[in-house]
């Protein structure tokens, strides 16, 4: 009855410290109109703390929405690296987690221009694990694209 107890304890405790993984987004901000490997388009700049991840590769995406919330597809002759697998427009990358508690104060991601018409539109940025742990979700963010 006490290996039982031991190894409920021990499952249990492993089941508390996986569950504990999270991640707060602090701060973003956008820059419009900069240039980066041969494109002009807009960066997304994230401050966030990502808890209990360490030794894990996270991901930090953006995806983007029209004015109504309809996810956009990427124009058909996009790059990989700016759509998700069935072609929802976004734009991310991954990071390896150092520490227990690891802070990012400037965090990057680009999107070009080019991948939307002049319109209004909106993001959210989302932190997870690379095998599809939902760390963390930012607040809807609004912009305006023009030519």
């Amino acid at each position: 009855m006490k290996k039982i107890l031991l190894v409920l304890i021990a499952v249990f405790g492993v089941y508390l410290t996986s569950s504990a993984q999270s991640c707060d987004i602090h701060n973003m901000w956008v820059e419009h109109n900069v240039y980066q490997s041969g494109y002009v388009g807009m960066k997304i700049h994230i401050e966030f703390t990502v808890d209990d991840c360490q030794g894990k590769t996270i991901q930090c995406c953006a995806y983007f929405y029209d004015s109504y919330g309809n996810a956009i597809l990427a124009p058909y002759t996009y790059p990989g690296n700016f759509k998700t697998r069935d072609g929802q427009l976004c734009t991310g990358s991954n990071s390896y987690v150092k520490y227990d508690s690891s802070y990012w104060e400037d965090y990057v991601l680009f999107i070009p221009n080019g991948a939307f018409a002049p319109g209004s539109y909106q993001f959210v940025v989302q932190v997870s694990t690379v095998n599809g742990i939902l760390l963390g979700l930012s607040d809807t963010e609004y912009f305006t694209m023009s030519r």
